[in-house]
């Protein structure tokens, strides 16, 4: 019973150990969590403030379009004042602000118009220097290769060349031994014979 006993004491204090253990890692998984939660949290403060920058972006676009309506709506006010003597001066004059703010635009525009067309002819010209290009570089790349077919033509024939004057030159040096040994030309023939 006592050895019994002891085993359950050790097991017991085993169990306790573990659960300490599972205690300290449900800390540290609760920490973690707390982190993604707190990461979570400022992504949505993140998003938030874009979608509201966003808004405001959107407000900014649809006042600027606005104001195109707002200077026709000016200048119809312009011309309902104008009606009146004492105003009149002042409703030529901003009309012909607006005039003259609409023949700037117009200018400005137009001239935007010609430096697009501008733009697009030097593209245009970029586009066929590049194609010109590239056809004359396939043009040396073929020249290259056809010289080195040529270079590496000639290459073994100079092998050839070379390899049947090394056999000459042999044949020479053996004959000319043969003459050495063999006492004159007649015994080297008979020799050879």
């Amino acid at each position: 019973i006592e050895g019994e006993m002891a085993q359950a004491d050790l097991s017991g204090s085993q169990l306790e150990e573990k659960i300490a253990q599972l205690s300290a890692r449900k800390g540290e998984q609760e920490e973690a969590l707390a982190q993604a939660d707190e990461a979570l949290a400022q992504g949505a403060a993140r998003q938030e403030e874009t979608r509201l920058r966003l808004e405001k972006v959107r407000l900014q676009a649809q006042a600027r379009r606005g104001q195109g309506e707002q200077l026709r709506r000016s200048m119809a006010q312009a011309e309902l004042e104008s009606a009146s003597a004492a105003l009149m001066e002042d409703a030529a004059g901003r009309i012909d602000q607006f005039q003259e703010s609409f023949r700037l635009r117009d200018e400005t525009l137009a001239q935007i118009d010609r430096e697009q067309e501008t733009a697009k002819g030097l593209a245009s010209q970029l586009e066929e220097r590049i194609t010109s290009l590239q056809n004359a570089r396939a043009g040396y790349e073929m020249k290259l290769q056809s010289r080195q077919h040529r270079q590496a033509a000639l290459l073994q024939e100079q092998q050839g060349y070379d390899s049947q004057g090394g056999q000459r030159l042999q044949r020479a040096q053996l004959l000319a031994d043969m003459e050495k040994n063999m006492e004159g030309m007649g015994g080297s023939v008979k020799f050879v014979m």
